[in-house]
C-alpha cells in the first residue's frame, strides 16, 4: 500500500496516509473500512445530512417516512453516516446550526455530552469508555475567480474586444426558443425531487401571459442520456418532459445536455442581458451556492 501510494503522490518513495477523509455518507462507509484496515485516523464531512432532510421532508407532509425511503433510500443514508460518525476522530460542520440541530439528531453524537467528554478528557477523568469525534466547523466558501467580469478603463463591458463575442453556451440554449428575444427566466438546479423543479415547470405552462412574455430555461446538471441516470434524476427529468408535452411548451423552455463549469456565469449573464430572471423553487436549501452565483454575475 505504502508503495502504490508513493509511486502517486511521494515521487516513488513509499509513504502512508495520516488521515482518511470521506465526503458524503458513501465516501464516509469507504473512509471508515480504510481507516480501519490501514489503522489511520479518519475525518469525515457530512455535508447534506440524511437526518435533517428526512425532517425536512416529514415536515411537508407531501410523502410518508416509507415514500421519502422509498424515493432517497434515506435509512441506508443515514445508517452510512451513523457509521462514519462512530468511526471520525474528527467531524467537519459547516456552521454551528449543523452542529447543534443536525449532527444532534443521530444516536452517535448529542452536544452536551459529547463537551462533557472533551472536558472529561483535558482532567484526565475516566470516560468509561464512551466517545465522540471533535466536532470542528470551516464555514464554507466559494471561489469566484472565474466570474469575474472583463471591464475596460470606464468601468463598462468591452463590447469592442473579441472576448465580448456571444459565449458559446448561449446558442446552445437559444436554439430552444421559437421567441429567443424573449427575457428569460432561469432557473440552475439538479435533477433532484427536492429541487422542485416539476414545479417551476407547471407554473409556467399554466400562466398564459407569462408564457407569453418569457421564456424558461432549465439547467439541470449534465446527462449522456435519461436512461443512464440514476432513478431518482431519471424520474424528475422525465417528469419535466412530460409536463413540457402536456402544456406544449415546445420552442418555450430550453434544457441543454452539457455546460462547463467555466460556463456558469455566461448562463446567468444571458438572462440578464436579455432582462430576465433567475429563479429558485427547492423546497430548502442547505447553503444555496446559485444564490451567492447569480449575486456575484449581477443579475
Amino acid at each position: 500500500m505504502s508503495k502504490i501510494i508513493g509511486e502517486e503522490i511521494g515521487c516513488g518513495h513509499p509513504m502512508w496516509p495520516a488521515v482518511i477523509h470521506g465526503h458524503y455518507a458513501s465516501a464516509g462507509v469507504a473512509a471508515a473500512l480504510i481507516s480501519g484496515a490501514l489503522n489511520v485516523h479518519m475525518v469525515f464531512t457530512g455535508h447534506f445530512l440524511g437526518k435533517d432532510k428526512l425532517e425536512g421532508l416529514l415536515k411537508q407532509g407531501r410523502q410518508t417516512r416509507e415514500e421519502i425511503n422509498m424515493t432517497y433510500k434515506i435509512m441506508r443514508r443515514i445508517e452510512a453516516e451513523e457509521l462514519s460518525l462512530d468511526a471520525s476522530e474528527i467531524v467537519i460542520a459547516s456552521t454551528r446550526q449543523e452542529i447543534e440541530e443536525q449532527w444532534n439528531l443521530y444516536d452517535g453524537f448529542e452536544v452536551m455530552l459529547a463537551r462533557k467528554l472533551r472536558a472529561r478528557v483535558k482532567r484526565g477523568a475516566n470516560c468509561y469508555g464512551r466517545y465522540m469525534p471533535r466536532m470542528v466547523i470551516i464555514p464554507p466558501g466559494v471561489e469566484f475567480g472565474h466570474m469575474i467580469h472583463e471591464f475596460d478603463m470606464e468601468g463598462e463591458e468591452d463590447s469592442h474586444s473579441p472576448a465580448s463575442e456571444d459565449p458559446p453556451i448561449w446558442s446552445e440554449i437559444m436554439r430552444f426558443f421559437t421567441n429567443p428575444r424573449k427575457p428569460l427566466i432561469l432557473a440552475v438546479a439538479r435533477p433532484y425531487p427536492e429541487k422542485n423543479i416539476t414545479t417551476l415547470v407547471k407554473a409556467f405552462g399554466e400562466c398564459r401571459p407569462l408564457r407569453e412574455l418569457a421564456n424558461l430555461t432549465l439547467i439541470m446538471g449534465n446527462r449522456e442520456a435519461i436512461s443512464k441516470m440514476s432513478n431518482m434524476s431519471a424520474a424528475v427529468l422525465t417528469s419535466v418532459l412530460t409536463l413540457i408535452d402536456e402544456y406544449d411548451l415546445y420552442g418555450q423552455v430550453a434544457y441543454p445536455k452539457h455546460h462547463k463549469h467555466s460556463e456558469v456565469l455566461d448562463i446567468y449573464r444571458l438572462a440578464a442581458r436579455t432582462k430576465g430572471a433567475f429563479v429558485n423553487v427547492a423546497y430548502f436549501e442547505q447553503f444555496g451556492v446559485t444564490l451567492i452565483e447569480v449575486i456575484i454575475s449581477e443579475i
